[in-house]
């Protein structure tokens, strides 16, 4: 299960194991968009590919469960580069319907802010480095607008993504972004160490009754 799926294009890329089938929730536009451009160069999903043509702002759980999504049995999610478009009371009800709709076994991956999201100089700095960003792109195509896109984040207090799935019996592991870069063999050089976006990835396990 893909939330805000996106451009993600792990449904074509990744090595599925046979009969595992991949939900892609994101808008209309966006789903048709990946799918269409990525036939015209031949490339076909390597898996059973699911798209469910919603907004997350919408009844989504109906509409998974229309496109066939069964939530009595163990599945996994992932919510990845999300969390600052919703406001704190969105992100909450997202995992409660994610809570509505995975059974015993189920797995929850999410990339959570950190606390250098709300940091003002932290901040600063990633607008300075978007503002260099959309300088270079205009002198390369005049024509091409690069979106502010920190302009839609919600910067705001919100439940801690770890200690929510914890206190719902889930078994958590919280990895903050340079610790994964590592363990990956992909640490940041030192003269970029600043730069990194400091949030923090969450994998949880539904283990409770």
């Amino acid at each position: 299960m893909i939330l805000a799926a996106g451009l993600d294009a792990r449904s074509w890329r990744l090595p599925w194991p046979d009969g595992v089938t991949v939900y892609e929730l994101d808008q209309t536009r966006v789903l048709d968009f990946k799918a269409a451009t990525l036939a015209e160069h031949g490339f076909e999903p390597a898996c059973h590919r699911v798209p469910v043509a919603v907004d997350l702002r919408q009844d989504w759980p109906t509409a998974l469960r229309q496109a066939g999504f069964d939530p009595t049995a163990p599945s996994v999610w992932s919510a990845e580069g999300l969390m600052p478009y919703l406001p704190a009371a969105a992100q909450d009800l997202l995992f409660e319907r994610v809570l509505e709709l995975t059974a015993n076994g189920s797995r929850v991956a999410v990339e959570a802010l950190g606390p250098k999201f709300h940091d003002t100089q932290a901040r600063e700095k990633r607008r300075a480095r978007m503002d260099r960003v959309r300088e270079i792109m205009a002198r390369v195509d005049p024509q091409r607008e690069v979106p502010r896109t920190d302009e839609l984040w919600y910067f705001e207090d919100r439940a801690d993504v770890g200690d929510w799935f914890r206190r719902r019996g889930w078994d958590v592991t919280v990895t903050p972004t340079d610790e994964l870069m590592a363990g990956y063999g992909r640490a940041a050089a030192k003269e970029v160490e600043d730069q990194l976006p400091g949030n923090l990835f969450v994998s949880a396990q539904r283990s409770g009754a």
